[in-house]
């Protein structure tokens, strides 16, 4: 903010109504709702409507300066092509994996390694904090209450949503109403039973205060059961509630018989409280032993077969220039299996190898025939041969250039922003700690 403060960037009251009137969930059929904006200001975000919108001016404000930083940003035809080449010029492989997992068998680790492993790996088995949590659920498929809708209200959504029934590729010719009505009730239905359950959960929310017996009673009044989550860490995904960062953050942000706000997830309507917590630990080596020796294993294994791979670089090198075999004939004679690859580019997917920088950069740098060192994949190590490289096509490129230009100069603007900002960051951490050392 400092640095837009410094190139004059403002944002005006216009700007911050219309940005907020613009957000959905301040919308109630379809259009803002003021009652809808002061009650979520109030209860959900719990912050008053001068300091939400000062908080929404200063988002825009760094939107404007992200804007002007980035509008000098060009890129030249070199990097358009090169680019362009790093996603569509492709390279053919021929390649034999060596495994780790197929050394597992030779590794027999002491109870003195296992010590030394568990010393020097310990953050690696630290277990996170972690919350049990009771709740009480209106759920969407299960609570939500059975609703009329009108003629009328069908009528009137169907007026001031014509565009959602435009006939394809004909964009003046609207859909009849009688070949929408059902699919217009549907949504109306939804969208209104969701508003009365939303309802009804805000009403138990605005009556449950600190203490637990109220948290209790109501949920015995509403006929609604206290479930409870069992521990769970920060990054797990619950049972019952689903994969829900809203719900993740407040389990998470309360403390122990704290009551949350209404939560809505993907499922339904949430109200927790933290019944306990587990403060992050590193358990004891004899509570973790089979985990400790599964790590050790793995590591020592991939040790072998990265011994193993780089021996066997060496000798498939020395069978195609000595004996002048090809890739596949010196490793047919050491008994090794090979594959190949289907075509890919330097940042693609590889099928059979899976996502590697490292593989794709040692095949593009070969020439046809030639072998590689030990590459390290994610399956274990590499030996590979270059078949060909498959060059991009000059008229497509053509073809494609302008629209494909746009989105290298967006990449390349992100990048640049990005950059920017976390030297912002590094210089006001070096002249904050600066200071302290001064003082």
């Amino acid at each position: 903010l400092y640095q837009a403060k410094k190139k004059g960037i403002k944002v005006t009251d216009q700007e911050v109504i219309s940005f907020i009137q613009g957000l959905a969930f301040f919308h109630k059929e379809g259009r803002f709702n003021q009652e809808r904006y002061k009650l979520l200001l109030e209860y959900f975000f719990r912050t008053p409507s001068r300091e939400f919108e000062e908080q929404i001016r200063q988002t825009l404000i760094l939107d404007k300066l992200k804007n002007q930083l980035i509008d000098n940003v060009k890129v030249n035809d070199e990097e358009i092509e090169q680019v362009y080449k790093n996603e569509q010029e492709l390279a053919r492989a021929s390649y034999v994996l060596i495994e780790p997992q197929s050394f597992q068998e030779q590794v027999h680790p002491a109870y003195e390694e296992l010590e030394q492993y568990y010393q020097k790996h310990k953050a690696e088995f630290k277990k996170l904090e972690q919350v049990n949590v009771q709740y009480i659920a209106l759920y969407f498929d299960q609570d939500s209450p059975k609703v009329d809708i009108t003629e009328e209200e069908i009528r009137d959504y169907y007026e001031r949503h014509t565009e959602e029934f435009l006939v394809k590729d004909k964009k003046e010719s609207t859909k009849p109403l009688a070949e929408v009505t059902a699919e217009i009730k549907e949504k109306l239905s939804q969208e209104k039973a969701k508003e009365l359950l939303e309802d009804r959960i805000w009403q138990i929310a605005d009556r449950i205060g600190e203490e637990t017996a109220v948290f209790e009673d109501l949920a015995k009044q509403n006929q609604l059961e206290i479930q409870e989550t069992g521990f769970f860490g920060s990054q797990d995904v619950i049972a019952q509630i689903g994969l829900s960062y809203e719900f993740l953050n407040a389990a998470f942000s309360l403390e122990i018989d704290e009551i949350s706000n209404v939560i809505e997830t993907p499922k339904g309507y949430f109200i927790i409280k933290i019944k306990e917590k587990k403060e992050p630990y590193i358990p004891a080596l004899d509570k973790i032993k089979v985990a400790v020796e599964e790590a050790l294993i793995i590591e020592k294994s991939r040790e072998l077969a990265k011994e193993e791979a780089q021996d066997l670089a060496s000798r498939l090198k020395g069978l195609v220039k000595e004996e002048a075999l090809s890739f596949e004939k010196a490793a047919e004679k050491l008994t090794l299996t090979v594959k190949e690859t289907e075509g890919f580019s330097k940042i693609s997917y590889i099928s059979g190898i899976g996502q590697s920088p490292e593989f794709a950069q040692a095949a593009f740098a070969l020439k046809p025939g030639a072998v590689s060192e030990a590459i390290a994949v994610p399956a274990g190590y590499c030996i590979l041969s270059l078949k060909e490289i498959i060059p991009i096509e000059e008229e497509k490129f053509i073809q494609e250039k302008e629209k494909f230009s746009q989105k290298v100069l967006e990449r390349k603007k992100d990048i640049f922003y990005r950059i920017w900002l976390n030297d912002l960051k590094n210089k006001a951490s070096l002249e904050n700690n600066t200071g302290k050392l001064k003082n």
